[in-house]
């Protein structure tokens, strides 16, 4: 669930609130199938001037003109502000994001709504109707718990295919009803699917209360479980329902039936493991004594420009101005070193050539400062190195991460037992070229005590990075043999800066670092 931080100027929210987003009857955008829809949401103040700010985006269901997203989004309702909230839908495929419409109201209107559910039409850029999206808005609990179960389904019945290659692949999906009387549901949650089988297992399952039920414990759930299609037409084997009261009261076998039918398919979902807990909350983590560490590594490649000309994304101007670089390290130091007390920043180079060592062949990890220790005091120290391997740093290649990721990540396992949660902050200019061994280090990392955020500089590609990019869980790989494993924690977070340039001085660090008290939570879970 993303978190997204409103700068309330004095004012105390009148609550805490989550959206939740679904669409009907979709325009299609492609020709031989059906849309690939995402939705990205965007917030303003209502006034002359305010601009655009990019909340998050949702997860992307394939082959659906009726998307029900799972992904949801917590905001600061005022109920004395107006907050323009906007929608933006689009097709996406491989090379492409098409766009389908955008619908634009306001937080008030969306509360203001009978039962807090708002439905409004989507328009293309032309103003044509291109479908109905449908907001829906409830207040977000305090209480919260943290849940993990191991769950296993014996004997589903096979599904009958018309094609030769046909198979199941179970996975189920979890809704939850919209009120005591209500016949609607929301979803919550989806599996991962489970390859050719019909007697599927998931093992290590995670979310919290908050996000399964809004921890409302006698709130209706609905538990559906289908069999996977890639096309995006799934079939449906069976549901069933029940409350987070009656799983935590000991129930542990539920009986699937045929959907929207009393019909029994002499099945059952079961709970092999069921724990929960309380969570813990951000100031838990910091009133315990823990620490954040900051390590920084900057790409040195030739595609970044000549430092000397004024077109290279490393170019220092005599004016003082500060470059990409430059800014998005002062950006993200100054709110990270308010939690660092020793005020060391280790720093490392990448892709370029270390003229102050001796050495005439590229390095893939060298200290920035040009010292034995690679430590920077502080902010100042680090901008310090920074413009001293400019001048003593021949630019050069390939683009690799894996050297100092390794390096990184090796030294945090040495000292796993200090209370220390490191961020690994890495500024590149584009496309990476081991982006295997990085994704096999990412998963070993997702282990410790470690986030790491990406920064993109300048315009180039950055598909990589966004793939590198956790919150799609079906890009995530926690072992090259086992392609259906999945890494502990999401860790990583990529932004471009151009998106962030335009939008104040607090806009990328709120951006960057949204997501680290979730990923820092997500480590306590794994240390409990």
């Amino acid at each position: 669930m993303e978190a997204y931080p409103i700068i309330t100027h004095g004012l105390e929210p009148t609550e805490l609130i989550s959206i939740h987003i679904e669409c009907e009857k979709l325009a299609n955008m492609d020709y031989f199938s059906e849309s690939d829809p995402v939705c990205e949401v965007y917030s303003k103040d209502k006034k002359e001037g305010s601009e655009w700010v990019k909340i998050g985006e949702t997860e992307q269901i394939n082959n659906n003109l009726n998307p029900k997203f799972v992904k949801s989004f917590q905001l600061e309702y005022f109920f004395e502000r107006e907050t323009m909230l906007k929608f933006c839908l689009y097709d996406v495929d491989v090379m492409t994001r098409d766009h389908i419409g955008d619908m634009e109201t306001t937080i008030g209107r969306i509360m203001g709504s009978r039962k807090q559910t708002y439905k409004g039409n989507l328009f293309s850029k032309n103003g044509n109707t291109t479908g109905k999206i449908i907001i829906s808005a409830e207040k977000v609990a305090t209480e919260n718990y943290s849940l993990n179960y191991i769950a296993s389904i014996s004997g589903l019945p096979p599904k009958v295919y018309w094609v030769f290659f046909g198979r199941d692949d179970p996975f189920y999906f979890i809704e939850r009803s919209k009120g005591p009387e209500s016949d609607e549901f929301i979803r919550v949650y989806q599996s991962p699917h489970q390859v050719n089988t019909t007697s599927p297992r998931w093992r290590d399952e995670k979310i919290t209360s908050l996000k399964l039920c809004n921890s409302d414990v006698n709130c209706t759930l609905k538990f559906t479980i289908m069999s996977f299609d890639a096309s995006g037409y799934h079939q449906p084997y069976g549901e069933f329902h029940t409350t987070l009261k009656e799983i935590m009261d000991g129930k542990r076998e539920f009986e699937i039936r045929e959907v929207g039918s009393s019909k029994s398919l002499n099945c059952y979902f079961k709970l092999d493991t069921f724990n929960y807990r309380e969570t813990k909350s951000f100031y838990d983590f910091l009133h315990s004594d823990w620490e954040i560490n900051l390590t920084c590594a900057v790409d040195f490649t030739l595609s970044n420009g000549e430092a000397q000309s004024q077109d290279s994304l490393h170019y220092i101007n005599p004016n003082g101005s500060m470059n990409q670089y430059e800014q998005a390290i002062l950006t993200v130091g100054q709110v990270l070193e308010n939690y660092d007390t020793d005020n060391l920043i280790p720093a490392f180079g990448f892709g370029g050539i270390p003229l102050y060592s001796g050495s005439r062949s590229v390095s893939h990890c060298f200290h920035l400062n040009g010292n034995e220790n690679p430590q920077c005091q502080g902010l100042p120290g680090l901008m310090e190195a920074y413009k001293f391997s400019l001048q003593n740093v021949q630019l050069y290649g390939p683009t690799y991460f894996a050297p100092c990721l390794k390096i990184f990540i090796d030294y945090v396992e040495q000292n796993v037992s200090q209370k220390l949660y490191h961020i690994f902050l890495i500024l590149t200019d584009g496309i990476i070229h081991d982006m295997t061994e990085t994704k096999e280090l990412i998963a070993k990392a997702s282990n410790l005590p470690i986030s790491i955020i990406i920064i993109g500089v300048g315009d180039e590609d950055f598909s990589d990075m966004e793939e590198l990019d956790g919150d799609d869980e079906s890009q995530r790989v926690l072992d090259k043999n086992d392609p259906y494993a999945k890494p502990y924690r999401d860790i990583v977070q990529f932004v471009k800066f151009q998106d962030f340039k335009h939008q104040g001085k607090y806009a990328l660090s709120e951006e960057v670092l949204r997501e680290v008290p979730t990923q820092v939570l997500g480590y306590l879970d794994l240390l409990s």
